[in-house]
């Protein structure tokens, strides 16, 4: 049930946000999404490991920012 509520909220704050601003700035703004479970991932998986099966190499790491920065990268072409 708290989950429906948070989901609504960011459905109406989403809606808010385009009728405030360009769709275009609003889209490149929510991309950051994906850099978020990325580092909420990694802070739950080195505190507790159990928690989540994610693999911390460093080269997985690595792979995974270049791909949020790929996103963000191109979230920044379509806005600018």
């Amino acid at each position: 049930m708290i989950a429906r509520i948070v989901a609504f909220a960011g459905f109406i704050a989403l809606f808010a946000a385009i009728s405030q601003g360009p769709v275009s700035l609003v889209n490149a703004l929510n991309n950051i999404e994906g850099f978020l479970v990325l580092l909420y991932a990694t802070l739950i998986s080195v505190y507790k490991p159990d928690a989540l099966r994610e693999d911390l190499k460093g080269s997985i790491v690595v792979l995974k920012l270049l791909a949020i920065l790929i996103l963000f990268a191109g979230a920044y072409l379509v806005s600018a």
